[in-house]
């Protein structure tokens, strides 16, 4: 039997732009038509190998039957191409939340696109460019302030160069917990009790006056589109959200 070429074949620049600068139809009815020709080839695929093998008296391998499988998966992804292609073109509102309350900021597949659009009725949100801008910009913004507390160093004992504790709403503390005074230390680790006493947590269900569940296994909710993170202090373990309900230091 020949062996077909493996030779991948190369697209000029021309050809990359002419499909970019291509209308949203066009571009849903080029992907249509080649899904068409792949369910063709894999039909003929299928009445060849039987013919050949039930000749051969040998077994189909199980790739072939892989590939057979794929012609069902194609009709369904053509299935939701389509309706996310009318969603695309007709500005269907996109929430800036998923169901489960994260903010998504990957590019989603047609599938994830009609599951938000359905999960908002098309009343909140914006267009999918928009949201998905908009989301990765809420994002990128959120990373700066952290990343911003993170470089705030100790300074303290010879200029300590470790980072700063950090307190209630991201603010910086004095200094790394290893350079904090006595005083210092008994103020801070009073916020981290006085958060747990007058506070619940919204990110993973604790009653005012239980501790945070910190372990692997906890059960948490998404607080403003990202997941709760632990802060810790002196052996004090809490949710970053909980304690982030009191005032700043």
């Amino acid at each position: 039997m020949g062996r077909a070429s493996r030779r991948k074949k190369t697209t000029s620049a021309g050809d990359r732009a002419t499909r970019q600068a291509a209308p949203q139809h066009e571009l849903g009815a080029r992907f249509q038509a080649a899904a068409d020709a792949v369910e063709a080839a894999l039909d003929q695929l299928e009445a060849a190998s039987c013919e050949f093998f039930l000749a051969s008296r040998l077994r189909r391998p199980y790739a072939i039957h892989d590939l057979l499988q794929l012609r069902e998966n194609l009709e369904q992804i053509a299935l939701e191409v389509s309706f996310a292609e009318e969603m695309l073109t007709e500005n269907w509102l996109v929430p800036e939340l998923t169901p489960r309350g994260k903010r998504w900021t990957d590019e989603l597949t047609p599938r994830d696109l009609i599951e938000q659009v359905r999960a908002g009725g098309n009343r909140e949100g914006r267009p999918y460019a928009q949201q998905l801008e908009a989301n990765r910009a809420t994002e990128a913004a959120v990373r700066t302030k952290l990343d911003a507390v993170a470089q705030v160093l100790c300074g303290r004992s010879n200029d300590c160069q470790v980072h700063v504790v950090t307190l209630p709403r991201d603010a910086p503390g004095p200094a790394c917990w290893r350079h904090l005074t006595t005083d210092e230390k008994a103020s801070i680790g009073a916020l981290y009790a006085r958060a747990v006493t007058d506070h619940a947590c919204l990110g993973c269900s604790a009653p005012p006056g239980e501790p945070c569940d910190t372990s692997d296994s906890a059960k948490l909710e998404p607080i403003d589109g990202r997941w709760p993170r632990v802060r810790s202090f002196l052996g004090q373990k809490i949710h970053k959200n909980r304690l982030d309900e009191l005032a700043p230091f």
